[in-house]
């Protein structure tokens, strides 16, 4: 049976979720960040299979890590109500995203590695970097020389960029500070080079989002160390645990190295709609 949820749900909704905060930190995260009914929609879906959560963000849904697969036809059942919103992203187990797919042609799946990450067992003795300066993102121009960063090594032409994204893009990460998120940025020549970040902030951990180096300084380390530093970083500001996702060879060299623990596989949907 699908239930909508109120503002009143909420902590039933966490007490679900805290099982396997790695596993579910995007939800966990979306609940104490957001008001259900105002930010976030939410529902559950409750039987003699078990329980699952949905949680929508704008055009983004994510679905509990242990939801049933037999929950399938109720969550497309969701999907449908909620066509007019454009649901560009749909995230979850892989599992259950595969056979999602199978009735949502327009999307791709993509299948990561999730990692985590113990704050209280990170420790580094890598605190400096030759001829760099190390910088904490608070400014509105600090956010548009990280865009420009993101753009790059990813390809993108910033210039190309309308004006109400790059603004957008700005006033949201300047507002994510509010929650607990932070930005990092590894500066060398005078510009970043290498960057960064964690958002979903809750009592249960954080993700790393946004790790990126320009091309023409990668392969120097300099990645592992802006990691290293948010690291450490986190585990000041008294955070529990980091999860991450990735799914490249390079990049997995460079967390498990830090110290990174591959949890499960973690499952993306997307419909193409936007990068």
């Amino acid at each position: 049976m699908i239930t909508p949820c109120s503002k009143q749900d909420k902590n039933q909704l966490i007490d679900l979720l805290k099982t396997h905060p790695d596993l579910d930190l995007y939800l966990l995260s979306d609940l104490y960040m957001y008001e259900i009914g105002k930010e976030i929609e939410a529902w559950k879906i409750t039987d003699s299979f078990g329980t699952s959560v949905v949680i929508l963000l704008r055009k983004n849904m994510v679905i509990s890590y242990d939801a049933p697969l037999k929950h399938l036809t109720e969550i497309l059942e969701i999907i449908a109500s909620k066509q007019r919103v454009g649901i560009k992203y749909i995230n979850g187990n892989p599992a259950l995203l595969k056979l999602l797919q199978q009735q949502l042609s327009a999307y791709s799946l993509r299948v990561l590695e999730l990692a985590s990450l113990s704050c209280d067992e990170f420790q580094t003795n890598q605190n400096t970097y030759p001829h760099t300066e190390l910088c904490r993102l608070s400014s509105a121009d600090d956010f548009v020389q990280l865009h420009r960063l993101l753009c790059s090594a990813d390809g993108i032409d910033y210039e190309q960029i309308p004006q109400d994204e790059r603004e957008y893009f700005v006033s949201k990460k300047r507002a994510s500070l509010a929650y607990g998120c932070m930005a990092l940025a590894t500066k060398m020549d005078n510009v970043f080079v290498s960057t960064a970040s964690i958002s979903a902030v809750s009592p249960f951990g954080a993700m790393i989002i946004g790790v990126a180096t320009l091309k023409a300084y990668r392969n120097r380390g300099l990645a592992t160390y802006t990691v290293k530093q948010l690291c450490q970083a986190c585990k000041e500001a008294g955070l529990k645990k980091l999860v991450l996702y990735f799914d490249n060879p390079l990049a997995a060299s460079v967390y498990l190295k830090i110290g990174f623990t591959i949890v499960a596989k973690y499952g993306m949907l997307s419909d193409g709609s936007s990068h």
